[in-house]
């Protein structure tokens, strides 16, 4: 949203230390992209980023093309056998709340 779009500024980028690893799976474009990708090339830090400004990612993008130093994944993050596990005794017991006639849960619980 406009509010954090761009949060990770180019400014921000350049407070980092050559030792930090910026991490982020919330939303590609809360960083300045292209930003990043000038600091990555330079080394300024390293990245681990599972969400970009586009999905799914275009295969010329230049953040994709900086050193192996950093890795990149296609918005996965996410899915991880224990998540999905996790997601499914949710929805499991979200069913069962709702056919024993409990209000747990529901968005449309007006209680």
């Amino acid at each position: 949203n406009a509010h954090t779009k761009g949060l990770i500024s180019k400014d921000v980028l350049a407070k980092l230390r050559p030792t930090s690893l910026l991490i982020n799976c919330a939303r590609g474009a809360i960083i300045d992209q292209a930003a990043l990708t000038e600091a990555l090339k330079e080394k300024k830090f390293r990245a681990g980023i599972d969400v970009f400004e586009v999905e799914p990612t275009p295969a010329d993008e230049p953040l994709l093309q900086v050193d192996d130093s950093n890795i990149f994944t296609p918005h996965v993050a996410y899915k991880t056998n224990e998540a999905l596990l996790r997601r499914a005794d949710i929805t499991a017991e979200n069913l069962r709340s709702f056919v024993e006639g409990r209000n747990d849960n529901r968005v449309d619980n007006l209680e």
